[in-house]
């Protein structure tokens, strides 16, 4: 597969799993500006890069996303349940394009049309009422009262991306046009075009590359393309700040007028290729001229002051500054490198082998009372423990990753079910092996949506119950023991312990009189069998007796242990404990008829000392 290829796929799945779980949480905090930006720049991003990467699919889907998503964030859209739901379906759908395409490496054939219509749809149809209300006619774009002056004349709005905003305050050059020079030169799709193409002439240029030099141009490419959006009367409020946070850098690189010439002949060049017309050309060299004081005079004169306030600084101070510089520009940032699994996986074996020849290696040198081996293969014991230990970290993972996908079932269970749900996660830092992480992401899953759907009772139960009508689920991670201990409990009506006992007796697993003799904890168990349920009907969620005695085989296959504890009325309790790791397993290690053997300890249930002869 192509590097590129690769990363962007591997880049936009973590983006993907990101938006999913904020879109999620901005259903429960619709009015956090923070939450609501990051959605934005990260849908902003799969989008952009779809573009560069050449995936219409995928770049028109997240495209008509982005536009709801546009209207969340400038307040002309409210966010309501079924504009979550869509935006969800939406990143459903690109999830499906991606599995296809890191399989084929190549875009499925498909029709989203009617996805996109339908998200179209939502971000126009929710900026009517604004139109309404501005006096110009229904045809018009939208002129609140705060507009410019001068009179807007009335145009169809593009289908492509909706730009109310664009027409309330034109920029200056814009205003000379009937229409605003967003849409003259084609809308975000013409400069999104004409950002990857200029920037191309700009790295393969030998005196302008050096610039651009180390600089992600996936990013940059995005924060050109919104601040350009916005500089020529597109929709969108993006402040321009990241752009101009470069000037000082690139001033004090060297760049002059005569580069910034060659940009500008590059951008002629480019609105040519894209024949962008004749009369938005001037309109569009005018706005990147007037960037001309901001790049070089504006950055010259903040250089300057900075050089002044310096060598006003007290020697003392330059000289610690000095000293701690290298680590003042490290604090607060991680430093990363993506690794595949299989190197990980290949560096844990070896180690491992390295691990057994030292044990043998000491077994040997402890047959001898004073060798000289034993101090230096002590120091290679030491190191080799330190380098188990490293290795062993980077197979950790918070727990929290195995629980990403968790808010969006459970909100999507509360819709089948017409429950009120809510789900509560405490520990989601606990770390554990990555292997151990990837067994247990199913049972967590299928325990979850078992509270949801046989714990939570429909709102109007719980009332009468005199509970709130809002049911809660609360996963709960910790350390004990050398173990991970899940905790998965609801408030809901608890386990139900005479329907149990009457599907126990009917499907013949015991008998009433055995029944008798147990706890209600032990008959509670019984849900952990094979092909046991108390569903009164299958539905998508449950009912077909598959899955509880998964749930306990894939846990026991890691050496882990699940149990019960159900409160008719209260609420039930699944308790999970599963191994740290599987990488390191503890074990005895016993001798008979001259050969050693070793066994997991987790299988050891007692130890007893045999004595013959009175020895």
């Amino acid at each position: 597969m192509d590097d590129l290829l690769s990363e962007f796929l591997t880049e936009t799945n973590e983006s993907i799993e990101k938006v999913d779980v904020e879109v999620v949480r901005l259903e429960q905090e619709p009015n956090d500006p923070e939450l609501l930006g990051s959605i934005f720049r990260l849908v902003h991003t799969i989008k952009g890069t779809c573009g560069f990467l050449g995936l219409p699919r995928l770049e028109s889907v997240a495209h008509a996303a982005e536009n709801v998503l546009g209207k969340f964030r400038d307040g002309e859209l409210l966010v309501t349940p079924e504009a979550v739901t869509l935006i969800l379906e939406s990143l459903d759908q690109i999830k499906m394009v991606l599995g296809i395409l890191a399989e084929t490496e190549a875009e499925p054939e498909g029709d989203d049309s009617d996805l996109i219509a339908r998200l179209n749809a939502m971000a126009e149809g929710k900026s009517k009422p604004a139109a309404a209300a501005a006096p110009a006619p229904a045809a018009a774009a939208p002129a609140p009262a705060a507009a410019a002056p001068e009179p807007v004349v009335a145009e169809e709005v593009s289908s492509e991306v909706p730009s109310p905003a664009a027409e309330v305050a034109p920029a200056p050059a814009a205003a000379k046009s009937k229409k605003p020079l967003f849409e003259q030169i084609g809308g975000i799709a013409a400069i999104d075009a004409a950002a990857e193409v200029m920037l191309r002439k700009i790295n393969k240029d030998e005196e302008l590359a050096p610039f651009v030099d180390g600089v992600d141009m996936i990013i940059l490419q995005g924060r050109l393309v919104e601040y350009f959006v916005a500089a020529f009367g597109g929709p969108n409020n993006y402040s321009g700040e990241d752009v101009k946070t470069v000037h000082k850098p690139l001033v004090e690189q060297g760049l002059s007028d005569t580069h910034f010439d060659k940009v500008l002949g590059y951008l002629n060049e480019v609105l040519a290729e894209l024949e962008v017309p004749d009369s938005a050309s001037p309109d569009v060299i005018a706005l990147i001229e007037g960037l001309r004081d901001d790049v070089l005079n504006k950055a010259e004169v903040a250089a300057k002051s900075d050089a002044a306030a310096k060598s006003k600084a007290e020697p003392e101070k330059e000289a610690a500054d000095a000293a701690e510089g290298g680590q003042k520009k490290e604090s607060g940032v991680v430093q990363s490198v993506r690794v595949t699994v299989d190197l990980l996986e290949n560096l844990m074996t070896m180690v491992s082998e390295l691990v057994l020849s030292r044990n043998q290696l000491l077994q040997m040198v402890r047959k001898f009372e004073d060798s000289d081996f034993a101090a230096p293969l002590q120091r290679l014991s030491l190191i080799t423990t330190d380098l188990q230990e490293g290795v062993m970290k980077t197979r950790m993972q918070a727990i929290g990753n195995a629980w990403s996908k968790l808010p969006r079932i459970v909100r999507d269970l509360s819709i089948d079910l017409n429950k009120k749900i809510d789900l509560e996660m405490v520990g989601a830092e606990t770390e554990l092996d990555r292997q151990v992480l990837e067994m247990i992401k199913d049972p967590l899953t299928h325990m979850v949506r078992n509270s949801g759907d046989h714990g939570i009772e429909i709102p109007a139960d719980r009332i009468a119950a005199g509970k709130p009508e809002t049911g809660k689920i609360v996963l709960k991670a910790f350390h004990e023991g050398g173990h991970i201990i899940i905790e998965i409990a609801d408030d809901g009506r608890g386990i139900n312990i005479e329907r149990v006992s009457e599907k126990i007796i009917s499907s013949g697993l015991a008998t009433a009189a055995e029944l008798a003799e147990m706890s209600e904890k032990q008959i509670a168990q019984f849900i952990f069998k094979a092909g046991f349920s108390t569903a009164e009907k299958v539905t998508n969620v449950s009912g077909r007796g598959v899955g509880m005695d998964v749930v306990r085989t894939n846990i026991e296959k890691i050496g882990g242990h699940v149990e019960l504890n159900s409160v008719a009325g209260k609420g039930s309790t699944f308790v999970v404990k599963i191994p740290l790791t599987l990488a390191i397993v503890s074990a005895l290690i016993i001798e008979c008829g001259g050969e050693k053997f070793a066994i997991p300890q987790i299988s050891v249930n007692e130890l007893a000392r045999i004595i013959h002869g009175g020895r």
